[in-house]
């Protein structure tokens, strides 16, 4: 009997004690599904709050932005960026421009005029082609105003004419001043008024002649061009038509009358400059100092005034 209800008190304990631990499950079980379901609401909340900040703070960066671009201001990252873009910019830009200015040519001026030599026919034993230059000058430079083109026997017989029409009028044709060889062969003998006297002249002086388009006849001390086609020493008293200018050496292209090889010759701008001197009319008058001077020809096609 006591054995009965020592197993029955036994079973009863077991029954409790298994409805005990239900309880205790089931309590517990609640207890971790509320903490659950709070972690849920918490995380919840905590999302809103992040996108709401997130919201905010693009809105601010926005603004920042906005703000940066009116006031030209960024952050030191941008700021370094744009400047080593600009520096690139300046860089480049520099670059380009000492690659202009390797790439410049040189001046170069080449006006085509028509030549001849002051004795056509070789024949310098005669006193009218021996002293012919400025006869020779004027008519390859009036000839190149008026467009014409002429040959040997064009060119002879005209410096001949203009030698007798000085002779005829003025008493003697041989070594003519720069002023009278404006006013006596060109002004006179060929009829051709655009052109003038200019004295005191410098290098630049011709130079801005040739860019304007016109043509330059210089009195010379021909000893002192070392042409080397020249009978020795040279012409005391000569004339040359100055037609280009080579930068790239410093040059002065000319039609020089005095020898046959005169088309297109060369003579450095500072030999020839040096040599420019102008003298009197008459046969070998006494020269007295160095007188810059020129006579400027202007085209009739050339509507720059000689200045």
């Amino acid at each position: 009997m006591i054995h009965k209800k020592l197993r029955i008190l036994i079973i009863l304990i077991i029954i409790a004690s298994i409805e005990i631990a239900f309880l205790v499950y089931q309590s517990e079980g609640i207890f971790f599904n509320e903490k659950v379901d709070g972690n849920i609401e918490n995380n919840k909340v905590n999302s809103i709050e992040v996108l709401e900040n997130k919201v905010i703070e693009e809105d601010v960066m926005d603004y920042d932005d906005l703000m940066s671009e009116d006031n030209g201001e960024g952050d030191a990252d941008t700021e370094e960026i744009i400047n080593d873009e600009v520096d690139d910019e300046n860089i480049k830009s520099e670059e380009a421009v000492l690659e202009d200015e390797v790439n410049i040519e040189k001046l170069i001026i080449l006006i085509d005029v028509p030549f001849t030599p002051q004795a056509p026919f070789i024949n310098w034993d005669d006193p009218i082609y021996q002293d012919g230059c400025e006869e020779a000058t004027s008519f390859m430079a009036v000839s190149w105003a008026r467009g014409v083109s002429f040959d040997s026997i064009k060119a002879n017989n005209e410096i001949a004419l203009a030698s007798s029409y000085q002779e005829e009028n003025y008493g003697d044709y041989r070594d003519t001043s720069a002023k009278d060889t404006l006013t006596r062969i060109i002004n006179g003998y060929f009829a051709y008024d655009k052109a003038e006297i200019k004295i005191n002249i410098k290098i630049s002086d011709i130079i801005l002649e040739l860019i304007n388009g016109n043509i330059v006849i210089l009195p010379m001390n021909g000893q002192k061009l070392g042409n080397p086609y020249y009978n020795p020493p040279g012409p005391e008293r000569h004339m040359i038509i100055v037609i280009g200018y080579d930068e790239e050496v410093k040059e002065f292209i000319v039609n020089d009358p005095g020898t046959k090889r005169g088309k297109n010759y060369r003579y450095s701008e500072d030999v020839l400059f040096n040599a420019i001197r102008d003298y009197s009319t008459g046969f070998h008058e006494e020269i007295e100092g160095a007188k810059k001077t020129m006579i400027v020809v202007r085209s009739e096609y050339n509507n720059n005034k000689t200045r």
